[in-house]
C-alpha cells in the first residue's frame, strides 16, 4: 500500500482515505482470523457430541417419535415444493413479471423448462421418504 499511496497520480486526500480504509480492512481481516481461530473444529466437534449423547438418551418411543417429525418435515417442504412448481408460473404472469423485468426473463424461461423436472424430483423425495417412513415404523410395530 505504501507503494501506491505515495503515487504522484493520487491527491493527498485519496492517499489518506486509501490508507485508512486499507487499516479498517486489515483490522477487519484480523478480527475475522481471531473468530476462525477461536471457533475452530473444537466447537462443532463439541456440539456433535452433545448432539449424540442426547440421542443416546432417548428411549426407543422418543426416537420414533424424533424421526417421524423430521419425515414430516420433509415432508410439508416437499408439498412447499409442489405449491412452488404449480403456483410459481401463475404468479409471474399475474403479476407480468417477464415485462417488468426482462433481465430476468430467461430465468423465467428456464423455470419452465426445468418445471417436470422439478415435479419428478419432489415426487422421488416423497416416495422415499414415505417408504423410509414406514419401514421404521414397522421395524418398531415388530
Amino acid at each position: 500500500m505504501s507503494n501506491v499511496s505515495d503515487s504522484e497520480y493520487m491527491s493527498t486526500e485519496a492517499q489518506t482515505k486509501l490508507v485508512e480504509n486499507s487499516n479498517q480492512i486489515n483490522s477487519c481481516v484480523e478480527a475475522i482470523q481471531k473468530l476462525i481461530n477461536n471457533s475452530g473444529n473444537k466447537n462443532f466437534i463439541s456440539w456433535l457430541n452433545q448432539y449424540y449423547d442426547f440421542l443416546n438418551s432417548l428411549s426407543l418411543h422418543q426416537e420414533s417419535s424424533f424421526v417421524n417429525i423430521l419425515l414430516f418435515l420433509i415432508l410439508m417442504f416437499s408439498v412447499f415444493n409442489f405449491l412452488a412448481i404449480f403456483f410459481g408460473n401463475e404468479i409471474i404472469k399475474y403479476f407480468n413479471l417477464e415485462n417488468k423485468f426482462p433481465s430476468l426473463a430467461t430465468f423465467f424461461k428456464l423455470r419452465t423448462k426445468f418445471k417436470k423436472y422439478y415435479l419428478l424430483w419432489s415426487i422421488f423425495v416423497l416416495f422415499v421418504v414415505c417408504s423410509v417412513g414406514i419401514c421404521i415404523n414397522l421395524l418398531i410395530l415388530l
